[in-house]
């Protein structure tokens, strides 16, 4: 089966999968600029971010000391942390 990401205004255009304190969490972006944080036992959004003036084109993930950085990519030639 497959989760609907109704939150989105935009075609997901990238994902990313995210463990921290025990917890999966799974991170996707749009094509609007629209980074969503999604805790994977229920689908609540944990958070919504938005940074990007258009869509999120890569997500990349760092561990640091127990916790998870997120950095985006996107079409708009910047990079967030």
């Amino acid at each position: 089966g497959g989760e609907r990401l109704s939150s989105h205004r935009s075609p997901v255009t990238v994902l990313a999968v995210a463990t921290e304190g025990g917890r999966e969490m799974l991170i996707s972006g749009d094509g609007s600029g629209l980074l969503i944080v999604w805790e994977t036992d229920t689908w609540t959004p944990l958070a919504m971010l938005q940074g990007h003036k258009q869509g999120v084109s890569s997500i990349a993930l760092q561990c640091v000391a127990g916790s998870t950085e997120v950095y985006t990519g996107g079409w708009d030639n910047h990079i967030w942390h």
